[in-house]
């Protein structure tokens, strides 16, 4: 990733983040969020495997969107718009900071959907899976997105350090998937990020 796309996207995550966490962690990342080494190795990835359309589950703030979608010919991101409530924002606000930041990035009419069961979407070949950390929740989220996934996608978990995530990369292996954690020093920050492809 080249220096002044880096350096864009740190530019909105200051503008546009700082209602989401109290401060910043580790190299002004914001702390509900990826990491920028993160953000940074997934979109490389992409364009190195000239990937074309992805999704996103679990957009959050929203940074991991500029990170992917900067990288994508087609992004698409899946929220419930749960984090409004820490915010006291309603969902229109939510989806207003969305739009404002991403337009901002020049990711013009990225669709932002509430669920995957829509119909009209493409094959997509890279997703990533941030959402619900619960119970089944991670596991439910690949298997929704298997039907959606291209001939040689790719999908990348994140926190994948906590048991239920864990429990759904073991659950995708155990259908073909193949595995590998990707790994980061420290100082950079890493929540755990892991790559399943067939």
């Amino acid at each position: 990733m080249n220096r002044k796309l880096k350096d864009k996207i740190q530019g909105l995550a200051d503008k546009y983040l700082q209602p989401f966490d109290v401060g910043y962690s580790l190299n002004g990342c914001c702390q509900s969020s990826i990491s920028p080494a993160e953000g940074e190795y997934m979109h490389d990835f992409i364009i190195k495997h000239d990937l074309q359309n992805g999704i996103e589950i679990g957009t959050g703030p929203g940074y991991s969107g500029l990170y992917l979608g900067s990288a994508l010919k087609k992004f698409y991101t899946v929220d419930n718009c749960a984090i409004a409530s820490s915010l006291h924002w309603d969902e229109s606000q939510v989806i207003a900071h969305w739009r404002k930041m991403f337009d901002e990035m020049g990711l013009i009419d990225v669709p932002l959907l509430k669920t995957v069961e829509c119909s009209g979407l493409p094959k997509f070949d890279f997703a990533f899976i941030d959402g619900d950390h619960t119970n089944d929740a991670p596991t439910k989220d690949i298997f929704s997105l298997i039907p959606l996934m291209a001939n040689n996608h790719h999908i990348f978990m994140h926190d994948t350090e906590g048991p239920y995530v864990r429990e759904a990369i073991i659950n995708a292996y155990k259908n073909g998937y193949k595995i590998e954690t990707i790994q980061f020093p420290a100082n950079v920050g890493n929540y755990g990020l892991t790559r399943l492809w067939t």
